[in-house]
């Protein structure tokens, strides 16, 4: 597998406080790579710092075939292959499931013989991101009438329908039944096949299902890295986090 994201020294401060210190990491194509930790160990921050709302006080931010995007504001990095979903779902409540994909695609601007070409070409491409996200059967309801889970589906097709190289996700599961975080885990298998995904997560039985790789951050610095089970089964990661539910969790 090739690297799609590589960290190097990365450091985030805000107001002299230290949020993220000296992280390196890599994530590799094709990968649902899951950071976990307390609150406040930096793991959104480094969400931010990737996709570029926050500037890294040092390091590098090195992105598959663009070099250093560490200086880059975030609708350059956006446009480079970066999408960014946060925990609440940002979607048009009033428009059909089918009219949010619409308009989060990039709308031609071209008329004609051409334009019909793109027009039938992008319509294929949500036909088939209705049924990724499993909404083909929901695509002319409004948007707002979804069911939670359904809801964060959404707003990750209109990511997607941009087909970006990178997918950073902040608690996608948050708030789902637990119908629908099962649902969600076995959908990041199928996303990943579209765009590597970076996720943020304190769901550790939805992180188990769905992560290959588990990175543990903790007063803003890794921590350990490795399997769930791996992770799980470090006494460091015992004692800041997991307790006694790491037993669960390192057995696989």
């Amino acid at each position: 597998m090739s690297t799609v994201l590589a960290i190097h020294g990365l450091s985030v401060v805000f107001d002299g406080f230290h949020a993220v210190q000296d992280v390196s990491l890599t994530v590799e194509q094709g990968s649902v790579h899951a950071l976990i930790g307390p609150n406040g160990a930096g793991k959104t921050t480094l969400l931010d710092a990737v996709c570029g709302r926050v500037r890294p006080a040092a390091g590098r931010i090195l992105l598959q075939g663009r070099g250093d995007i560490g200086r880059l504001p975030e609708h350059r990095r956006a446009r480079l292959g970066i999408g960014r979903k946060f925990q609440t779902p940002s979607i048009f409540p009033g428009l059909t499931v089918r009219e949010n994909l619409e308009l989060a695609a990039a709308p031609p601007s071209l008329s004609g013989t051409l334009f019909s070409g793109l027009h039938a070409e992008r319509t294929a491409a949500i036909a088939e991101i209705l049924e990724t996200t499993r909404l083909t059967g929901a695509q002319d309801l409004p948007a707002g009438a979804l069911a939670h889970g359904q809801k964060q589906w959404l707003e990750i097709g209109m990511l997607l329908v941009q087909e970006p190289t990178l997918l950073l996700l902040d608690e996608p599961v948050a708030g789902m039944t637990a119908a629908e975080r099962g649902e969600t885990a076995a959908l990041m298998a199928t996303i990943a096949q579209r765009a590597t995904v970076l996720l943020v997560e304190h769901d550790m039985d939805f992180v188990r299902r769905a992560a290959g790789t588990v990175t543990v951050l903790h007063e803003g610095r890794v921590l350990c890295e490795g399997s769930m089970a791996e992770v799980a089964a470090d006494p460091r990661v015992v004692a800041s986090y997991l307790g006694r539910e790491a037993v669960r969790y390192a057995a696989g």
